[in-house]
């Protein structure tokens, strides 16, 4: 499972990536997690585009793209895959990110309870579109991890 995580504060994005790995501990029926980060939407379209992404997570505000017009972006370029915002901006937000083509949109801060439920959510969404097989392990030959950059990718 390709996962994007979106945040302009490292911090958030390092603890983010920690937690994903506790859930993944918790659960190991999930399949591996390849986590990729980037600091802001323009970065994280690119990086979306070029990794096979099967998940975003992104904050809202954030320097140079913000997460709505990094959605935007990408759903112009076809992209099909979940885009989950966590934001702590208004009601307003909420019906920018819908139309759009954000999947979800949740209040800060992002909790370990938060993104157990939205990642238990997407595996499942993706068990009834035939990605993932019974035992919840990928139906994919291959999974690029990296480009041999220095993008930082994280396997859990």
């Amino acid at each position: 499972m390709n996962i994007l995580i979106v945040d302009d504060e490292e911090v958030l994005r390092d603890m983010t990536v920690d937690i994903l790995g506790a859930i993944r501990d918790k659960h190991p029926s999930l399949p591996e997690l390849h986590i990729h980060t980037a600091e802001n939407g323009a970065i994280g379209a690119q990086k979306a585009l070029d990794h096979e992404i099967d998940l975003v997570i992104t904050d809202y505000m954030m320097p140079r793209m913000d997460g709505l017009r990094m959605a935007h972006a990408l759903r112009k370029r076809g992209f099909t895959a979940i885009i989950v915002m966590v934001t702590s901006a208004c009601f307003e937000t909420s019906t920018q990110a819908a139309a759009v083509g954000i999947d979800q949109i949740h209040p800060k801060p992002l909790t370990y309870h938060l993104l157990e439920d939205i990642i238990l959510w997407f595996r499942q969404k993706m068990l009834e579109v035939g990605s993932l097989g019974e035992n919840g392990t990928e139906i994919i030959n291959e999974i690029k991890v990296g480009d041999g950059d220095d993008e930082k990718t994280n396997v859990i």
